[in-house]
């Protein structure tokens, strides 16, 4: 559990929660924040995705982007399509703000916090860590994430395969393709604070030739 952070109040501003009875990719909770995560999605992928508030659904229209830069990433954008059309099993995310119990995600409680995500400044950071949280609910086995009643038991092989999906999209929106200048799977560090709880986590992405660290303050904001 983490310490309050300073945000906007979720208030009256929350979607029912009613399950659809097919898991795609359907979201739930604050209505301001899910319009601001598919925003996000949007620059991050390059495609116009647009939620359903009927079917709680998210839907694409327009082409699928097939470019990669440092501002897009076509990987990110492959993994929401693979949900659209049923090649992998979806789920509903529960997007939040400035929740205190949760940090970027919750892999128990499909929660996102827009408030977290938000505090990235690189896009890179930004997309790397959605496929992130995508990845590892759809890695889940047999697709069964929606319906598991104790879903933490498997972290542990869901949070691998997501740590490899996301420095594919690091090394895809930086340009990195020959082995050498490709980024591994981070490695994390912590540094504690004067009472012994963390104060900062560093994620570090090395290869061959350069490194790539990041420091999250995992407090409240990330920086």
């Amino acid at each position: 559990t983490l310490p309050p952070c300073p945000g906007v109040d979720n208030g009256d501003n929350t979607e029912p929660e009613v399950e659809p009875p097919i898991e795609k990719f359907h979201m739930k909770g604050n209505v301001k924040a899910i319009g601001k995560f598919v925003v996000m999605l949007n620059e991050l992928t390059g495609n116009t995705y647009n939620y359903d508030a009927k079917t709680k659904q998210i839907k694409r229209t327009g082409a699928l982007n097939t470019v990669a830069d440092s501002t897009k990433s076509v990987i990110l954008g492959n993994l929401i399509e693979s949900m659209m059309i049923g090649t992998r099993k979806g789920f509903t995310a529960d997007i939040v703000n400035s929740d205190e119990e949760t940090f970027f995600d919750g892999f128990g409680d499909t929660k996102i916090d827009m408030s977290d995500l938000n505090k990235l400044t690189d896009p890179v950071l930004k997309a790397a860590l959605i496929a992130h949280i995508i990845e590892e609910r759809l890695a889940y086995p047999n697709g069964n994430y929606p319906n598991a009643i104790s879903r933490e038991f498997l972290y542990p092989v869901c949070h691998k395969q997501a740590l490899i999906k996301e420095v594919e999209v690091i090394n895809e929106m930086l340009g990195l393709t020959t082995t050498s200048a490709k980024f591994k799977v981070r490695e994390d560090e912590v540094e504690k604070g004067p009472s012994g709880t963390s104060t900062y986590s560093y994620w570090k992405f090395y290869s061959t030739t350069t490194s790539r660290i990041y420091r999250i303050d995992v407090r409240c904001s990330a920086l």
